[in-house]
């Protein structure tokens, strides 16, 4: 059930990843053409995604926290927030404690 929920959390933030980066383009919000709905329409439906979330392994967590880590990184870029960059500190050290070599990569 938890990598259930990591993998759904996935697609959410591979969201706003997209819709934070694509803010500039011309497209409706509503079109299947905008790029955080492409995004959303292929993490949902990544085969991988789909296998992982449904066994105890790692790798949807790894996953949520390595997007988690971008997104973030995207905020403090954006905002130069002291909160972005503690959260960001936090998913990285979760990605540490999952994989080591995920948090070097």
């Amino acid at each position: 059930l938890i990598n259930i929920i990591a993998g759904s959390l996935t697609v959410y933030v591979g969201v706003l990843i997209a819709n934070q980066l694509s803010h500039t383009i011309q497209k409706s919000r509503y079109s299947i053409y905008h790029p955080a709905n492409l995004t959303g329409l292929l993490l949902t439906f990544y085969p991988s995604a789909l296998i992982h979330s449904t066994q105890l392994l790692k790798d949807p967590m790894l996953i949520l926290f390595g997007l988690l880590a971008v997104y973030l990184s995207v905020e403090i870029s954006r905002k130069r927030n002291i909160y972005s960059f503690l959260y960001w500190s936090l998913s990285i050290v979760a990605l540490f404690n999952f994989r080591p070599y995920a948090a070097i990569a």
